[in-house]
């Protein structure tokens, strides 16, 4: 059985809570998709309480939030301090936008609000280092590595500064650090990613339409919405990172 541990670091919007759930259903919805239907899953959920032990999940995940890291909040330095703890006793972790930032910021980087705005839509990210383990996975196909990725991009925070513990896997002139990690070159203990994996197309549209002008100026959000497809890049993405972190 595998335990996983999902720390939801922040709030689905209200009006949207009843048709897509919380961020830990999406990020579950997603990540079940690595695994075989026989892999029996533990979930272990995390929001609002004091962090277990590292060592009672075999993973864990960070969500997104609407926080950003340098938010004077009581939880963000226990997490911080949680990140550091799970590193260092090799317990694999995801980090997922506000993860991705929290978990830079952990290891000894830097978060701020991006001069450049903010990023919403679909982006491509090109891989920037060649790692085996990054592949495109095709039905009855062998799998082949990637050379970018699409994802659902939704921030206006951004990691500015890595650590030197940290290898940038993939980016764009928007978001350089838009995939990091954390160990081995071939076995790395974390992995975070800027973009949104776990989004649906559906929450995608929906929280857009929600967010326009409150606060992403309307015309960013209509140029958004004009393509919403990467699915095929979260299927993939979801078998290779999980993959990777529990092998």
């Amino acid at each position: 059985m595998t335990k996983i541990g999902v720390i939801e670091a922040g709030n689905v919007a209200e009006p949207l809570l009843e048709k897509h759930g919380t961020y830990s259903d999406m990020v579950l919805t997603w990540i079940k998709t690595a695994f075989a239907p026989s892999n029996s899953l533990s979930v272990l959920i995390y929001k609002n309480e004091t962090l277990p032990d590292p060592s009672e999940a075999d993973i864990w995940i960070i969500s997104g939030s609407k926080h950003g890291v340098y938010e004077n909040l009581p939880w963000i330095n226990p997490l911080k301090n949680f990140i550091v703890e799970s590193y260092k006793n090799s317990i694999p972790m995801l980090g997922i936008c506000f993860g991705h930032q929290i978990i830079s910021e952990a290891m000894g980087g830097e978060v701020r609000k991006s001069k450049k705005g903010w990023g919403v839509g679909v982006q491509t990210y090109t891989i920037s280092r060649e790692v085996s383990w990054l592949k495109e996975i095709r039905e009855n196909k062998k799998s082949t590595p990637l050379s970018f990725y699409k994802g659902f991009a939704f921030h206006q925070d951004q990691v500015t500064k890595i650590s030197e513990n940290c290898t940038v896997i993939a980016g764009n002139d928007f978001c350089p650090y838009a995939m990091l990690s954390y160990g081995k070159d071939t076995q790395p203990t974390i992995l975070t990613i800027q973009s949104h994996p776990e989004f649906s197309k559906t929450y995608f549209k929906d929280l857009s339409i929600l967010r326009s002008d409150n606060p992403i100026p309307s015309p960013l959000i209509n140029s958004a919405l004009k393509d919403i497809e990467c699915e095929f890049y979260n299927k993939s993405l979801a078998s290779s990172l999980i993959s990777l972190l529990l092998r």
